[in-house]
């Protein structure tokens, strides 16, 4: 029977299993990396943009209740891209989010290429944002922290 990870006999207590390791790592990259890109989207559509032109592209594109779409799409990008950094409720906003950009990459892209228009950033991102949603925010959480300073019997 193969041991799948177990720590070298000199490797630093981080890389142990129960410590911080390389998999909480690579989750923190992920959260920060996703988190960052949709908490920008969100507040380009809040200052920069205004959620009414939103609104205004989403009809353009045949979506239904477009200026509800547009507030929620908005709002999930900000809040939710802040939450994602901040590893709070990962794996709902990671779902959430990787749906919202699979309808951006069926609605308002096409072909395949980002500098040509296409699906290309908002599919990886999707797939991205679903891996995430499979693996979970990882200990270097906000709630992981509160959680580990709260005493067992109160958990």
């Amino acid at each position: 029977m193969s041991r799948t990870h177990a720590p070298h006999r000199n490797s630093s207590r981080v890389f142990d299993r129960g410590a911080l390791g390389t998999e909480d790592l690579g989750r923190l990259s992920l959260r920060l990396a996703l988190g960052g890109v949709l908490l920008a989207h969100g507040l380009q559509k809040f200052t920069v943009m205004g959620v009414d032109q939103v609104g205004q592209f989403f009809a353009s594109l045949g979506l239904p209740a477009p200026e509800l779409a547009a507030a929620l799409v908005s709002t999930l990008e900000l809040v939710g891209g802040a939450a994602l950094v901040l590893g709070v409720l990962v794996r709902p906003i990671a779902v959430l989010a990787a749906a919202e950009l699979a309808v951006a990459s069926l609605t308002a892209h096409t072909g395949f290429f980002a500098d040509a228009g296409g699906w290309e950033l908002p599919g990886v991102i999707a797939l991205s944002l679903l891996g995430l949603a499979l693996l979970g925010g990882g200990k270097l959480t906000v709630l992981g922290a509160l959680v580990r300073r709260i005493p067992p019997l109160l958990r």
